[in-house]
């Protein structure tokens, strides 16, 4: 009859007509489940760690988005999305984020390659023709500063990754062409 809201170690008894006492423990956990998601343009990161991931477009009755099972997602076409949660046998959905993908944004790709993603030491950066000056700057998915790089003159660059910990950041690229932002997975 007791409503338990708090995670803890409960016992309770219970007295027997013939003396005898029953004696049960309860050990109470909660997991909950952080339903955040960080949007930036059409990238979009669920701010939940170690769970199990399926992002679902909301705008075509939540069908799941096949092979979107990581923790950051990549919309390429407007809509609404969302991502199922699971951990410890919980499962939650978060609520449906729009995006428009304007023509702008489709034509002023950079046609970035980012490789391997997930990363564990060194990220490659591999562009379609020369740029002047690049200017690369990691960020953690809150938006903090890690740090930045400058490359002139490059087509191809590398951006040591060894000095920050696992887990999912945002990389800007910035040229004279335009800008972008993409989410990678550091690995250890």
């Amino acid at each position: 009859g007791t409503q338990l809201s708090t995670a803890g170690v409960y016992t309770a008894s219970y007295p027997a007509s013939n003396g005898c006492d029953s004696f049960v423990v309860l050990n109470l956990n909660f997991t909950t489940l952080n339903l955040n998601v960080l949007q930036n343009g059409s990238l979009f990161a669920s701010i939940e760690t170690a769970a199990t991931y399926q992002w679902i477009e909301c705008s075509n009755n939540n069908a799941p988005i096949a092979g979107q099972t990581g923790q950051a997602f990549n919309a390429t076409h407007s809509g609404s999305y969302a991502v199922i949660l699971t951990k410890a046998n919980c499962i939650d959905t978060t609520t449906c984020i729009p995006v428009t993908i304007s023509i702008n944004e489709t034509e002023n790709n950079l046609k970035l390659k980012l490789y391997p993603n997930p990363v564990k030491n060194n990220l490659n950066l591999s562009f379609d023709r020369n740029f002047e000056n690049i200017e690369v700057t990691v960020y953690t998915l809150e938006g903090k500063w890690l740090f930045e790089n400058q490359f002139i003159n490059r087509k191809e660059c590398v951006i040591d990754l060894n000095d920050i910990n696992s887990g999912i950041y945002m990389i800007r690229v910035n040229t004279e062409r335009g800008s972008t932002t993409r989410i990678i997975q550091k690995t250890e």
